[in-house]
């Protein structure tokens, strides 16, 4: 890439993956980039998990 990144930079994608997973399978999940191009990766990763409970 032209311009590198320090930290991911995928925020719309990671949007749409936690939001369509969500609702696949009715709970609330989380996805985190875990490598990303724009930092110089081969590619980019995404983990999906379970979003914790805030504020109960």
């Amino acid at each position: 890439m032209k311009y590198q990144k320090e930290k991911p930079n995928s925020e719309f994608f990671r949007g749409i993956l936690s939001g369509g997973l969500s609702v696949i399978f009715d709970k609330v999940l989380l996805a985190v980039e875990t490598k990303c191009i724009a930092k110089g990766d081969p590619y980019c990763e995404f983990v999906v998990k379970p979003a914790e409970k805030q504020g109960v």
